[in-house]
C-alpha cells in the first residue's frame, strides 16, 4: 500500500482523498491536509511526512492561513509554488523525491494550470475532480497514481544501490535488445540523471506518452489494422502478451504499451512480409489466421475502405490511418525514434481536431484548407 496525502484548502474536497483510497484495490491510503502554513513550512512538513505521493489542489490561495501567531493571513500561493519547494528539496537529497499529482478542478486545469508550462513541467500527473466521479476514470487515476509511487520507489531503491540508473533494468529489456532498442542519444542521457521527477519526466516524454519504441493498444491496432471494434480484442491482446510483447517495466500498470520491436519481428516472421507491406484486409487475414481468431480489418474513415497500408492512429480520434489520408499534426518535441502525430482527413474536415487541442503542422496548412472547404472529397 502506498500512502499519500491531499492538500486542499476547502475543507469539504476531502472526500475525493476519500474516492481515490476506496477505488485502488487497497493501494491506496490517503490522509487530508489544508494548507494552513506558509510555502516553506508546508513543504517541509510533507517531506518530513515520507508520503508516498503528493497531491494538490491548484487554488490553495483561496481560504486564509495562520501565522506563527495563529493571526489569520491571506494565502499568496498555489500548488505551482508548493510544488517547486517539494522539487528543490527533493535536488537536495533523491530520497526527498516523491510523484506530485495535480488534482483540481477541470476549468482550472484549463484555464489557468495549462497557461504555465512552468507549472506543468513539476506534475507527474493531473486529474480533475471531474474524472474522480466517474467509475472508469477514478479507477484508472487511482491506477496511475500507484503506479507512479511504485515507479519513484524503484528507481529510490536502483539509486541507493547502484547511484546512477540502467534504463535497460528499468524498462524490462533483455541484454540482447538492449543496444537495438536504446541506442539513442535522448535516452542514452538518462543514465546520467540522479533524480527520480527527471527521470520519470523522461520515461513518460520519450516512451509512454509518444508511440516509437512502445505503443498504446491504439496505436498497436493500427500497425496490425484491426478495427477497434473487432471481435476478439481482448484475446488478442492476451495472446501477444503471452508472446512477451506487453511492456513491463516501471509505469506499465497505469500505462499498459507494447514493445514494438517485438512486434515487429514477430509479424514478418510469422505473416511471411512486413505489417507496412501489405493493405489492412490482407493483415488482418494472415493475423487472424496465425493466431486462430476471427478479426475485423480497419476501415479507413476516408475512403471507407480496407484496403488501405494503415499505419497510425490518429492523434485525434484514435482509428487507425493511412499516411496518405492524414496531414502532420504540429509537434514541439522531435526525436528520431518517436512516430510523428498524424491526424486523419476525416478529423480535418470535421475540425474535430480542435476539440483535441491539436494543431496541424505548418507544411500540411494548405493541404488541410482544401479538406476543409471541399476541394478534397472521400
Amino acid at each position: 500500500m502506498f500512502n499519500g496525502v491531499f492538500v486542499d484548502d476547502t475543507e469539504g474536497e476531502k472526500r475525493y482523498a476519500k474516492l481515490l483510497a476506496e477505488n485502488s484495490a487497497g493501494m491506496l491510503a490517503l490522509e487530508f491536509r489544508q494548507p494552513g502554513h506558509e510555502v516553506t513550512e508546508l513543504a517541509e512538513l510533507l517531506i518530513d511526512g515520507h508520503f508516498d505521493f503528493v497531491a494538490l489542489d491548484f487554488r490553495l490561495d483561496e481560504v486564509p492561513i495562520r501565522d506563527a501567531e495563529g493571526q489569520k493571513q491571506k494565502n499568496k500561493y498555489r500548488a505551482s509554488a508548493l510544488a517547486q519547494q517539494i522539487r528543490d528539496r527533493a535536488i537536495e537529497s533523491s530520497n526527498n523525491d516523491v510523484p506530485l499529482i495535480l488534482l483540481s478542478q477541470e476549468n482550472i486545469i484549463q484555464e489557468i494550470f495549462h497557461a504555465d508550462s512552468t507549472a506543468e513541467d513539476l506534475f507527474d500527473l493531473v486529474v480533475s475532480k471531474q474524472e474522480l466521479v466517474k467509475g472508469d476514470t477514478l479507477k484508472l487515476a487511482a491506477t496511475r497514481i500507484s503506479s507512479l509511487a511504485a515507479a519513484y520507489k524503484i528507481i529510490k531503491d536502483y539509486l541507493v544501490k547502484n547511484k546512477t540508473i540502467d534504463l535497460a533494468v528499468l524498462l524490462g529489456l533483455d541484454s540482447h535488445e538492449t543496444e537495438l532498442v536504446l541506442n539513442h542519444q535522448a535516452l542514452r542521457s538518462i543514465d546520467k540523471i540522479r533524480f527520480p521527477h527527471q527521470i520519470i519526466s523522461k520515461l513518460m516524454s520519450l516512451l509512454v506518452q509518444r508511440p516509437g519504441i512502445l505503443l498504446t493498444d491504439d496505436d498497436l491496432l493500427a500497425r496490425l489494422a484491426i478495427s477497434p471494434d473487432s471481435p476478439n480484442i481482448n484475446q488478442l491482446k492476451a495472446k501477444l502478451d503471452m508472446l512477451g510483447f506487453g511492456y513491463s517495466g516501471v509505469l506499465h500498470d497505469g500505462w499498459p504499451r507494447w514493445w514494438w520491436h517485438r512486434v515487429e519481428v514477430w509479424a514478418k516472421d510469422s505473416l511471411g512480409a512486413s505489417l507496412g507491406s501489405l493493405v489492412g484486409t490482407e493483415r488482418a487475414n494472415r493475423l487472424a489466421k496465425v493466431l486462430e481468431l476471427e478479426l475485423k480489418p480497419a476501415m479507413s474513415k476516408w475512403s471507407r475502405s480496407s484496403d488501405e497500408f494503415f499505419w497510425v492512429a490518429c492523434a485525434s480520434c484514435d482509428h487507425p490511418t493511412e499516411l496518405k489520408h492524414s496531414v502532420s499534426g504540429y509537434d514541439t518535441s522531435y526525436q528520431p525514434f518517436l512516430e510523428p502525430s498524424r491526424i486523419c482527413w476525416f478529423c480535418v474536415q470535421t475540425g474535430a481536431y480542435q476539440k483535441r487541442g491539436l494543431e496541424i503542422e505548418d507544411s500540411d496548412s494548405s493541404l488541410a484548407e482544401k479538406i476543409k472547404n471541399g476541394q478534397i472529397q472521400p
